[in-house]
């Protein structure tokens, strides 16, 4: 199974998503997750420097929060007005609550990474080479068990 790109910031319960992730591999079938890393909601995405973003609650935050102006390089054009575009609620998992829940629906990790590489323009204003000194995303190779 392979998620990533942005999926499990829709999911409201990681332990159920991990279940469902568990049963749906076949016995030593594998999961591979690529994702944005949380911490990269940390910060202001339209800010030129790293500065806090003011409506997120931090990296531990267990709060879904309301999303609504995403730039067009990540969705297109879905209304001609942002102010148009319906509401969206994401929760930013840290690392450690992903892998977690894997582990506690039974599979293995395998492995697991933190990578500068982004995969969207979530900072049109920061430059490269400042973005590339943390964690953009992150991947985890999990494995069911051999029944």
């Amino acid at each position: 199974v392979y998620t990533g790109k942005g999926a499990i910031n829709w999911m409201m319960d990681i332990g159920a998503w991990a279940r469902v992730v568990a049963r749906l591999l076949k016995a030593e079938g594998v999961l591979y997750l690529f994702e944005g890393h949380p911490f990269t909601y940390c910060f202001d995405m339209k800010a030129s420097e790293l500065k806090m973003d003011p409506i997120y609650q931090g990296y531990f935050s267990e709060t879904p929060y309301a999303s609504h102006d995403w730039p067009g390089t990540y969705v297109g054009k879905l209304k001609e007005n942002e102010k148009d575009q319906a509401t969206k609620y994401e929760k930013a998992w840290p690392v450690s609550a992903v892998i977690t829940a894997l582990l506690d629906a039974g599979l293995g990790l395998q492995k697991f990474e933190e990578h500068p590489d982004k995969f969207w323009d979530e900072f049109l204003n920061l430059p490269d080479d400042l973005r590339k000194r943390f964690p953009n995303t992150y991947s985890i190779v999990a494995q069911k068990p051999a029944t």
